[in-house]
C-alpha cells in the first residue's frame, strides 16, 4: 500500500465525513486492546486481560466514565486493513463517536510508523479525539509529543526484528525436512508425537478418487462437480475450518483444489518445503519460489499415491488438450508428435463428416505457423498399429519373460549411446546460453542505472531476455532430467513388464490403459513408391513410419511399427 492510499484509508479520502454526534457528552470514551502471539507468545503483562486492568484503572483515576471496549486479539499490529474492531473504532472516529481512544502503549495501537503518524497528527485532531498511550507517557491534551515518532520507529523495528529471527528459524527447520507452518494436505494428519504426517483413513481414499477419475480422463472441473455431487466435504469443511452450515448449500469443490492435489508431491511421501515466499513482513501476500529453490525429502512420510500413478498423472496434465464439442476427451489427446518439427497432432474431421472420419494432423501444418508437412494419420490406422504391437508385447511376456526383457536391455543400451551424447550436448549449450543471458540482463541494468539506456528500451530489451532465460531454464530442468533418466532406462523394464501383465487380456485400448503403458506416439510423413503387383502391373505405395515410445523402456522398435498403404 503506497503512502497516499494510507492517507486516504486513514483519513477516510476523498472527504472527511461531518461528525454524526454533536453533543461532547454523548461520546464514548474508547478502550483499544490488541494482541498478537507473534509479538509477545510469552509475555503476560501484554495479554488482554492485563491490559483490560491497566486501562479501567486509568479511566477509573481520571474520571472517564463512558467506556467501550474495543478487542482484536490475535492480531498483529502491522495490519492496520483488516483488524475488524479497530476498523470498527475508527468508524465511529469519523462518525464523531468517540472523545478520547486510551491504549496501553503505542504499539497495542500499531507498529507501522506511517500509519501511525497518520491517525494520531492527521485523524484524530481532524475529529477532536484525544488520544491516550498510557505506558509511553503520550497524551494529545498536552499536546505533540516529541518522542511518540521514535517510540513507533521502535516498535516497528521490533516487529522487523522479530519476522527475521521467525524467518531464520522456519528457514532452519525446512532445510532440515520438518513441517514449518502446521498445515497439512488432505487425505493426511499430522502426529505430534512422530513429528510427521500420517494417513487419514477417512480421507485418503478421496485424494486416491480424485487421482482415478483423472486417469480415466476427466477434466478438473468435471472432478470437482463430481466430488461436489457427491457431497464430499472439502479440506476446509472436513478438518473444521469452515462450520457446516444446514441451511446453505453444501461447500462446493473447486478445480483449482483438485489441480492443488493432483500435483502435489506430498501423496508420493515428499516433504516438501519453501515451495512460497513473502517478500516483506508487512505484506501477506505470497509468490512462488524458484524450482531451484523449492526443497523435497523423500520418504518423509507414507505414500497415497504410488510413484509410477503420480508420474503418469504429471505427463497427461502437461499434455493435456481441450475436450471436444461433445465434452469428450479424445483417447490419443497429447500423445501424437510430428517426427519432424516436434509439434502435437490435432484431432481433425474427415470430409465425409457422416461417416465419422476423424484423422490427426501436425499442428503446425494446421495452424500454419512454420513451415512443415501434413504427417496426417487416420485413427483406425493408429488403433491397428498400436493394438497390433501391444499384443506382440504381450505374447512376448507371456511366452518368455526373461528372454523378452533382455531384448529390452540391449535395445536399450544401443538407443541411449546414440541419445546420450546429444543430450548432453544440447544441455551444455543451452547451459552456457543461460550464463549468458544473465550476464546480458545484468548489462541491461547497468546501462540503464547510468542513464545510457532510455526506460521503454530497458523494459523491452529485458522482458525479450527474461522470457528467453524462463523458457530456457524450463528446457534445461527437462533435459537434466532425460540425462539422469537415460542412465537409469534399465531400471524401468520391470515396471513395464508388470503393467503389460497387468493387461495382457485387455481386447480393447481406452484413456487409462493408453496412458499407463504409452508415453508418446512420434508420426512420420508417408512416402510414396511403385512397386509391380501380383497380376504385373504397377502399384503406388504409401509407406509410414510410426513410433511408439512406451512408459519406462522407451522406443522398443517392433517391426510392426512401419504401415503400408495401398492405393
Amino acid at each position: 500500500m503506497s503512502l497516499q492510499n494510507k492517507i486516504d484509508f486513514a483519513i477516510g479520502a476523498p472527504a472527511p465525513r461531518l461528525s454524526v454526534t454533536t453533543n461532547p457528552e454523548e461520546k464514548i470514551d474508547a478502550l483499544y486492546l490488541r494482541w498478537s502471539k507473534d509479538e509477545y507468545s510469552d509475555d503476560e503483562s501484554q495479554s488482554i486481560e492485563n491490559q483490560r486492568k491497566i486501562l479501567r484503572q486509568y479511566a477509573e483515576e481520571n474520571g472517564l466514565t463512558n467506556l467501550e471496549e474495543f478487542i482484536d486479539d490475535g492480531w498483529t499490529g502491522v495490519d492496520f486493513v483488516n483488524r475488524p474492531e479497530f476498523n470498527r473504532m475508527i468508524e465511529m472516529v469519523r462518525d464523531g463517536k468517540i472523545r478520547t481512544l486510551i491504549v496501553k502503549d503505542l504499539s497495542r495501537f500499531g507498529r507501522e510508523r506511517n500509519f501511525m503518524g497518520i491517525f494520531t497528527e492527521y485523524l484524530f485532531p481532524q475529529h477532536n479525539v484525544r488520544f491516550i498511550a498510557i505506558g509511553d507517557s503520550v497524551d494529545s491534551a498536552r499536546g505533540e509529543s516529541d518522542v511518540a515518532p521514535f517510540i513507533n520507529l521502535f516498535n516497528e523495528w521490533h516487529v522487523k526484528s522479530t519476522s527475521q529471527k521467525v524467518r531464520a528459524v522456519k528457514d532452519m527447520k525446512a532445510r532440515q525436512g520438518k513441517n514449518v507452518n502446521g498445515s497439512y494436505p488432505y487425505g493426511y494428519n499430522y502426529d505430534k508425537e512422530q513429528g510427521k504426517l500420517v494417513i487419514d483413513d477417512v480421507s485418503a481414499p478421496v485424494v486416491k478418487r480424485i487421482f482415478q477419475l483423472f486417469l480415466e480422463g476427466n477434466g478438473l472441473k468435471k472432478i470437482a462437480n463430481i466430488l461436489s455431487q457427491d457431497g464430499v466435504p472439502t479440506y476446509c469443511i472436513y478438518h473444521g475450518h469452515k462450520p457446516i452450515n444446514p441451511n446453505t448449500a453444501p461447500e462446493i469443490w473447486s478445480a483449482v483444489s483438485v489441480k492443488r492435489i493432483l500435483e502435489n508431491k506430498a501423496y508420493v511421501g515428499c516433504r516438501v518445503n519453501k515451495q512460497t515466499y513473502s517478500i516483506s513482513y508487512k505484506q501477506k501476500k505470497r509468490f512462488l519460489n524458484k524450482e531451484s529453490d523449492i526443497l523435497v525429502f523423500e520418504d518423509a512420510h507414507e505414500p497415497i499415491i504410488e510413484q509410477d500413478i503420480f508420474d503418469m498423472v504429471q505427463r497427461m496434465r502437461q499434455s493435456r488438450k481441450r475436450l471436444t464439442k461433445k465434452g469428450e476427451q479424445p483417447i490419443y489427446s497429447g500423445l501424437l508428435f510430428c517426427a519432424d518439427c516436434g509439434k502435437n497432432h490435432y484431432l481433425s474431421k474427415g470430409r465425409e463428416e457422416e461417416q465419422g472420419k476423424y484423422f490427426y494432423i501436425c499442428g503446425n501444418y494446421r495452424a500454419k505457423v512454420r513451415v512443415c508437412t501434413p504427417h496426417s494419420i487416420k485413427i483406425a490406422s493408429i488403433e491397428n498399429i498400436l493394438y497390433e504391437n501391444l499384443q506382440s508385447i504381450a505374447r512376448s511376456v507371456a511366452e518368455n519373460e526373461m528372454e523378452f526383457a533382455e531384448r529390452l536391455m540391449k535395445n536399450g543400451m544401443r538407443i541411449e549411446q546414440k541419445v546420450s551424447a546429444a543430450r548432453k550436448s544440447e544441455l551444455e549449450s543451452k547451459m552456457r546460453r543461460n550464463s549468458e543471458l544473465d550476464m546480458l540482463i545484468q548489462k541491461l541494468f547497468e546501462q540503464h542505472v547510468i542513464n545510457n539506456l532510455p526506460e521503454a528500451r530497458y523494459l523491452k530489451l529485458s522482458q525479450t531476455y527474461e522470457l528467453e532465460q524462463k523458457e530456457l531454464r524450463l528446457e534445461i530442468a527437462s533435459l537434466e532430467n532425460e540425462v539422469s533418466t537415460g542412465e537409469n532406462t534399465f531400471s524401468g523394464i520391470e515396471k513395464f513388464i508388470k503393467i503389460v501383465k497387468k493387461h495382457i487380456n485387455v481386447n480393447m485400448l481406452d484413456y487409462v490403459v493408453l496412458r499407463e503403458l504409452v508415453e508418446k506416439i512420434v508420426i512420420h510423413e508417408k512416402t510414396k513408391e511403385t512397386v509391380i503387383g501380383t497380376k504385373g502391373k504397377p502399384i503406388l505405395v504409401k509407406r509410414q513410419q510410426v513410433d511408439i515410445y512406451y512408459n519406462f523402456v522407451g522406443f522398443i522398435g517392433q517391426p510392426e511399427l512401419t504401415m503400408h498403404i495401398h492405393d
